[in-house]
């Protein structure tokens, strides 16, 4: 264990699979858009979140994605590796549903499932899986709004379980 678990700690991992970028050898070679953007929502509600550089040389990507497929007691390792208390994994998926050549538009929707593990009992504190679809002139931006909405949706239904789950 890295150092004592700090209370009201969030840390983030998705697996992600973006239509618009090269796929990847390793899990730790990029950080995902979702993963950004997740984040980003929490550290706006004041919620301190540990950044994937931290535990990147500390946890070996088979537990992060053995924990990304549902290994409850793998996710609560992180969080334990981390320093947080609330450890959420999940997967994103962007895809380039339609694309209208007459009008010059993309369609893109992106999916995202997550899970928040506490680091503590070993428990599923919620779980959800929502997503966004996005028209725009161009692919990257439509993806990139698709994610941000998406995120947006899933950080609006995680944090009062998080706040309920601190109070308890």
């Amino acid at each position: 264990i890295a150092g004592p678990l700090s209370e009201h700690k969030v840390i983030v991992l998705m697996k992600e699979s973006s239509f618009t970028s090269a796929p990847l050898s390793s899990f730790w070679d990029v950080v995902p858009i979702s993963e950004t953007q997740l984040a980003k929502n929490f550290l706006e509600s004041g919620v301190e979140v540990i950044d994937r550089e931290q535990v990147r040389d500390t946890i070996p990507e088979s537990i992060v994605l053995s924990a990304i497929k549902g290994n409850v007691e793998d996710a609560r390792n992180i969080g334990l590796k981390a320093g947080a208390d609330i450890v959420i994994v999940g997967t994103a998926v962007s895809k380039l549903k339609k694309n209208n050549e007459k009008e010059g538009t993309k369609i893109v929707q992106v999916n995202i499932s997550v899970k928040a593990v506490s680091a503590l009992d070993s428990s599923l504190i919620a779980a959800k899986s929502d997503f966004a679809t996005v028209t725009s002139e161009y692919e990257l931006s439509a993806e990139l709004e698709a994610f941000d909405v998406t995120s947006h949706k899933l950080a609006d239904f995680l944090l009062p379980s998080f706040h309920r789950y601190w109070e308890e």
